[in-house]
């Protein structure tokens, strides 16, 4: 564990040398400006609007840090060859790849806590309102959906080089959003190996799970225990690419 914790604190403060932060300035006048442009709109409309554009933002912000940043905290100690000189301490390959995911982990907490704050002072001066606790269930399984998304750039930084990385994570997230999508638009005329296809792939691998935001508006939402069983599901899938990651880069060339 002490290994676990050297390498996420070093991998977290490296991220933040490394101008990890920067997306969060650049969402936050992008929100400004929209909300500046939508001021037209009624209050309800506008409460909406703003909820639907914070959401977008942070969820694209822990996409973008994960891409640009978790990929590359891995790749690059690859490529340079300092993981062989971490390694020469008394550190397991799989202690090491354990520590650089909790140090991405560390990061998009922090990222995810500012934004969050930010928004609820954005909210606050234009309503007065504190955010509901169905808000923050939202934006929680958001942040659930980066950590995610954290393992898979994990597990293709393993074993890919930063561009093949970035591509392949990116590919696999959108078919992860798509797939249930899929299931409920398939045309009629689909065949039946096609329709089993993609509902096998959307019951393994659907990440709409994660995305709560259509609930905002409405006074209905999920109940306590499907909010609980896609709250396992994450934390199952996370265990799950974590486990093959380890494996793979314990099998192969570390540069």
């Amino acid at each position: 564990m002490k290994g676990i914790y050297i390498v996420a604190r070093e991998t977290f403060v490296l991220l933040r040398r490394d101008k990890i932060f920067l997306p969060m300035i650049v969402v936050g006048l992008c929100l400004v400006l929209f909300a500046s442009m939508a001021q037209e709109s009624s209050l309800d409309e506008l409460e909406k609007v703003l909820f639907d554009m914070g959401t977008t933002g942070f969820f694209f912000t822990g996409i973008i840090v994960c891409l640009l940043w978790g990929i590359k905290s891995v790749c690059e100690s690859r490529r340079d060859g300092s993981i062989e000189l971490q390694l020469v301490a008394p550190i397991s390959r799989g202690q090491w790849l354990l520590g650089k995911y909790f140090g991405l982990c560390l990061s998009l907490l922090l990222v995810g806590i500012i934004l969050i704050i930010a928004f609820q002072v954005m909210l606050y001066l234009d309503f007065k309102e504190l955010m509901t606790w169905k808000q923050l269930a939202i934006f929680a399984y958001l942040f659930l959906g980066w950590l995610v998304f954290a393992a898979i750039c994990i597990l293709f930084a393993t074993f890919c080089n930063t561009p093949t990385a970035t591509f392949s994570s990116f590919c696999v997230w959108i078919i992860g959003m798509i797939s249930g999508i899929l299931v409920d638009t398939m045309p009629r005329g689909s065949t039946a190996f096609m329709k089993g296809l993609v509902k096998s792939i959307a019951t393994f691998w659907d990440f709409q799970r994660f995305n709560l935001t259509a609930y905002a508006s409405t006074n209905d939402f999920p109940p306590t225990a499907n909010l609980l069983w896609f709250a396992l599901y994450g934390f199952a899938t996370i265990a799950l690419l974590l486990a093959i990651s380890t494996v793979v880069f314990s099998k192969r060339d570390l540069v």
